[in-house]
Formats: C-alpha cells, sequence, structure tokens
C-alpha cells in the first residue's frame, strides 16, 4: 500500500473516532460530519491507490469511486449513499442550520462510513 494511501486510511480512522466520541456526548452535527469527513478521506485513498490521483473535492471523490465500481471494484451501491446523504449533513452543518441536525441522521452517517471505511479496508488488505 502507498504511504499516502495508509496516511489517508489513518486520517478517516481518526475522523471516525472523533465522530463516536462527539456522538456519544450530544453533539449530532459535529459528530455526523466528523462521519462523513471520514468516508470521504478513506475513498480518497482508495482512489489515491488504485488510479494515482489525489482528488480534493467531493465532486471529484464522488466521482471516481463511481468509475471504480463501473470498473469493477466491489463496493455495493448503499455503501455510496455517504457522498449524497453525508454531504447533505456536512451541508446542513456547515452552512445552513447545524441544530436541525438529528440524532438518529448523525448516527446513520456515522454507521455508513465505518461500513464504507471498512469496506474499503478490506478491498486494499486483498489487494496486498
Amino acid at each position: 500500500m502507498k504511504p499516502e494511501t495508509e496516511d489517508a486510511l489513518s486520517v478517516a480512522r481518526e475522523h471516525l473516532d472523533t465522530a463516536r466520541k462527539v456522538l456519544d456526548a450530544g453533539l449530532p452535527s459535529v459528530g455526523g460530519r466528523e462521519a462523513y469527513l471520514a468516508a470521504l478521506t478513506a475513498a480518497r485513498g482508495l482512489v489515491f491507490e488504485l488510479k494515482n490521483k489525489g482528488p480534493k473535492s467531493h465532486k471529484g471523490v464522488k466521482a471516481l469511486i463511481h468509475e471504480l465500481v463501473k470498473g469493477g471494484i466491489p463496493i455495493e451501491r448503499d455503501l455510496l449513499d455517504i457522498f449524497d446523504e453525508g454531504f447533505q449533513l456536512k451541508l446542513q452543518a456547515d452552512y445552513v442550520d447545524p441544530r436541525k441536525i438529528t440524532e438518529a441522521g448523525a448516527r446513520r452517517t456515522f454507521e455508513m462510513a465505518t461500513s464504507l471505511i471498512a469496506r474499503i479496508e478490506s478491498i486494499l488488505a486483498e489487494r496486498q
């Protein structure tokens, strides 16, 4: 595995750990946002590992992950929902009203991020 990919996965795990802690502390907007960032960072790592590209934006990561899936990388489509649902949560937290983010919505984003990261780690482990 490339060092950049390992770094991305390490950062993704840190975001996920932070998300869990702040969700447990009752801060759903911060926890949901951190969970989304965890998934985005792990996906960025997978893209870098397989395509040698480091997309910076949500749109770039989402497009390249979908391209990888179309090309045969085995990520279940429902795991990719975080790039829509999680991104909407992040937008709500950053630009609209973070008080409207529910505990349930943030926990769902956390669970989606956890599942996607586990799948990405599994794909990368199989390739070694």
